[in-house]
């Protein structure tokens, strides 16, 4: 069923029934124009204390650390353009409940005060339509199926790419 024809050629579609949950799980840290202060502000050690109330324990298991593609794109002034972004690896005991544990990260962390409202746009008019909540981490990962790409970035200009480092914690 996952195989179709595109132009007379077969094609294959990637489907989440045909995904199993995984025991590794990411820990997305993502920044934008629309994140607090107070979030941005967070260094890793901070970051850990934080997602430690959300996901209480987490900071004493076993991670991997690695710099998300915008992280590794650095300005002049040597900070990066994507801020804190970056990328922590955990193995979670159960597959099976990550799709409650996500649900219930977005709850404690507003139950913690420790989201924000995030706007969304229309695609044609640009316009604000509605408002989801943000926390420290993308809970949108945390659903069986979904890929996560950490491409080389590409810069031009007065940019510089540092190397991928990985760090276990």
């Amino acid at each position: 069923e996952a195989v179709t024809t595109v132009d007379g050629l077969p094609a294959f579609a990637r489907l989440k029934i045909h995904a199993r949950s995984s025991k590794w799980q990411l820990l997305d840290r993502d920044e934008d124009q629309y994140t607090p202060a107070w979030a941005t502000d967070l260094d890793f050690g901070g970051w850990r204390s934080k997602l430690d109330s959300i996901l209480p324990h987490v900071s004493h298991v076993t991670m991997l650390r690695a710099y998300s593609s915008s992280a590794r794109v650095l300005k002049m002034d040597g900070t990066a353009v994507g801020g804190g972004n970056g990328h922590v690896w955990i193995k979670v005991a159960n597959a099976e409940d990550v799709e409650r544990t996500r649900t219930a990260i977005m709850a404690r962390a507003v139950e913690l005060g420790l989201s924000w409202a995030k706007p969304k746009h229309s695609k044609t008019t640009g316009e604000v339509v509605a408002h989801s909540q943000a926390t420290i981490i993308d809970a949108s990962v945390w659903t069986r199926g979904r890929l996560v790409f950490v491409g080389m970035p590409v810069c031009v200009g007065n940019l510089t790419i540092i190397p991928q480092k990985f760090e276990i914690i």
